[in-house]
């Protein structure tokens, strides 16, 4: 398997959400990937099945990330950053059918992740790269090697040929890197480290009311070790770091069921338990900065406190009838009620930039020729008009106040479809 991507992307965003011209940002990224991949396999259904390879793949990222300060003094701060990274992994995976009912199956990969950075901060003036301005920047190059070896071993019993059980044990390794857009300077802070976890699940996949349900259930729990977050400073940037720890566990229920000839209904539900088990260094928000003593240093510990994008249970139910009203005419009418309970959207848990418990309502109708050919739908979506966002965070330069990137709110359309 020959894989290569490739993307030159140029942007420029008013990064002060005013309508003043008091900060603004262009950025220009280049990169390209190659891998290759080389597997053998197994026939499929004998006693041992296996399946074994090698993976390279080998990455160039250049980007230029230009900062416009216009409210200070008219001048531009420039990130120029190119990192060379290369992988290189075996892995393999053996699975023994020991009968009708049990297989085990036991694999690995071991990887080697190395990684190169040139990169720097400095000043021009405003809107330009050049000439560079007497104000102190930085440059720093660095280089890391990141090796791990992640298992993988699972159990499966199918006591029926409707029921079967299963557990899995696995490890997962995400290498570390650099935090190509540093504004300190500071040594330091520029590299962070491999984050791994270790992962348990079991479950079970029935098949019920012959064959007319399928209920799938799993429960599972994922331990963070340096878990790599990234953080807005309230300021100008992002800082990229690792959290010390955190533990992600709970029940995923996934229920289809055939209820009739005309009426089809199906369940995913989430039950889930995200927390950092050790945070102590998190940005502070900004209701935490505004609360601390000038000349205190601010302190949030995230200890024990809810993952980011992490709601305690979230889901998503359909209910579908189908008839066949007229000869060669099926008609279709499907609701689909998505819902979720609150989560955080900023990784420093600012409560002003939380989403509340909702729940979106969508409808279809269609009408479509069992023949094929045609179809036309009624569509309607976030019926009840339930306002949601999906990522916001502080307004640069300007504490206390906030933006909030919004989904959207209801649409009903007219849909047509013509197969020829």
């Amino acid at each position: 398997v020959t894989g290569y991507t490739s993307h030159n992307d140029d942007f420029f965003l008013e990064a002060d959400y005013t309508h003043e011209d008091r900060l603004s940002a262009d950025r220009d990224e280049k990169y390209e990937n190659f891998s290759q991949e080389i597997r053998i396999a197994s026939n499929g259904g004998d006693q041992f099945d296996y399946v074994a390879g090698v993976y390279y793949e080998d990455n160039t990222l250049e980007f230029i990330n230009n900062l416009h300060l216009v409210a200070f003094g008219g001048i531009s701060r420039a990130t120029t950053a190119t990192q060379d990274g290369d992988s290189q992994a075996v892995f393999g995976q053996f699975t023994w059918h020991f009968s009708e009912q049990f297989d085990l199956t036991v694999g690995g990969r071991y990887s080697e992740d190395n990684k190169t950075t040139n990169q720097g901060i400095h000043f021009a003036p405003l809107y330009q790269l050049e000439p560079v301005l007497p104000i102190p920047g930085y440059r720093l190059t660095a280089d890391r090697t990141d090796n791990d070896f992640s298992p993988t071993v699972i159990a499966e019993w199918r006591p029926t040929d409707e029921h079967m059980l299963y557990a899995k044990y696995s490890e997962g390794f995400k290498a570390g890197g650099f935090d190509l857009q540093l504004v300190s300077g500071n040594r330091d802070n520029l590299e962070f480290e491999p984050e791994e976890a270790e992962s348990i699940e079991i479950g079970s996949k029935s098949k019920l009311f012959d064959n007319a349900m399928t209920l799938n259930i799993s429960l599972f729990r994922n331990e963070y070790t340096n878990l790599q977050v990234s953080t807005f400073d309230g300021s100008t940037t992002f800082n990229v770091g690792n959290a010390a720890s955190a533990t992600s566990q709970g029940m995923d229920v996934d229920v289809k069921w055939a209820m009739t000839d005309e009426f089809t209904s199906s369940l995913a539900l989430s039950l889930l338990d995200a927390t950092y088990d050790s945070f102590p260094t998190a940005q502070c928000s900004f209701p935490q900065q505004a609360a601390t003593p000038v000349g205190t240093p601010c302190v949030n510990d995230l200890s024990g406190k809810d993952l980011q994008f992490s709601p305690d249970y979230s889901g998503h139910f359909n209910l579908t009838w189908e008839r066949e009203v007229t000869s060669g005419y099926l008609l279709t009418v499907a609701t689909d009620v998505v819902f979720s309970d609150s989560f955080h959207i900023a990784n420093d848990l600012d409560p002003e930039l939380q989403q509340d418990s909702f729940y979106k309502l969508d409808l279809r109708a269609q009408l479509a020729s069992l023949e094929g050919g045609w179809s036309v739908a009624l569509v309607g979506r976030n019926l009840n008009d339930e306002y949601t966002f999906h990522w916001g965070n502080d307004v640069p330069l300007a504490p206390g106040s906030y933006f909030k990137h919004g989904d959207k709110g209801r649409t009903v359309a007219i849909q047509a479809r013509l197969d020829f």
